[in-house]
Formats: structure tokens, sequence, C-alpha cells
């Protein structure tokens, strides 16, 4: 089964390509610095399971991952700033992950990457350590299936 540490790392290399962002976060960080702005941080969210029984025997995870763009501290921007700040990610995010269908980890396991019923939430005004930023924050979705030995009593 592949890890979540291993569709992590996947999922940084894709979202590194985000246009603007200079810094993406695989793990909640103490603290953001501004010169780390704008940056990503990758959090993964719940998960379905659904075991299938077709020859062999499988389970198919589809989990929610949340990629939050924290775009510039609030207190440094104006009235006005911090909404156009954020903006340009409601779009670069989506597109970025949706142009991808597959994504192939560093053993060459694969995963599908899945931005349908996904969404964002629009610009927010997002806190972290005690700092407020405006920001965006994408759902998206992995997508994982393993083949399992089955086990009887």
């Amino acid at each position: 089964m592949i890890s979540i540490t291993a569709q992590r790392e996947a999922l940084k290399a894709v979202l590194d390509t985000v246009p603007g962002i200079t810094h993406v976060f695989v793990r909640r960080p103490e603290a953001i610095q501004a010169a780390q702005l704008p940056a990503i941080v990758l959090v993964p969210g719940r998960a379905s399971y659904d075991r299938h029984e077709d020859g062999a025997l499988s389970l198919t995870v589809r989990r929610e991952w949340t990629a939050r763009v924290y775009a510039a501290q609030l207190m440094t921007m104006r009235e006005g700033e911090a909404e156009a700040a954020a903006e340009p990610f409601l779009t670069a995010v989506p597109a970025t992950l949706g142009a991808y269908l597959r994504l192939t980890d560093g053993s060459g396991q694969t995963f599908d990457l899945e931005v349908h019923n996904g969404g964002d939430g629009g610009v927010l005004p997002l806190s972290y350590s005690d700092i407020a930023y405006t920001g965006v924050e994408v759902r998206f979705f992995t997508k994982t299936e393993d083949y399992l030995d089955p086990k009887s009593d």
C-alpha cells in the first residue's frame, strides 16, 4: 500500500510547480516565515474505503487532501490588497493539480489524483501560529488501489 508520506512527497513535486508559490510544506511547520510566502501547507484529511472482490481482493482508498495556500500576512496588507494577493491561487492550484491524472512515488508505485468533487472556499482569512493570513484552501483527492491477501479464521 502506498504510504501517506510517499503521497505527500509526490504531491509536493506537483505543488512546487504552482506559479507564484515559494514553498510547499508537506508537514505543518512551527511557523511560516514571511520570506516563505506564498506557501502551501499540505494536509491529509478523511478517507473512504471500498473493498472489491473481482477475481482478486482489493482495497480502494479515496483520501481528501487540502492544499492551504498562505498568500500574505494580513497585518502587512492595506485594504483590498489581501484579496488580490490570494486570488491567483484560486485558479493556479486547481489548474496545476488538474493537469496530472496519475502520480508515481519514489519507489514506482502509482496513485490517481482527482480534482472532481473537490473545490475551494474562495479567498479566506487563515490563521497559523496566531498570525492572520489571507489565503485559499483547495480540496482534492488521491485514490489508491491495493491487492490484499485474503485472511480467514
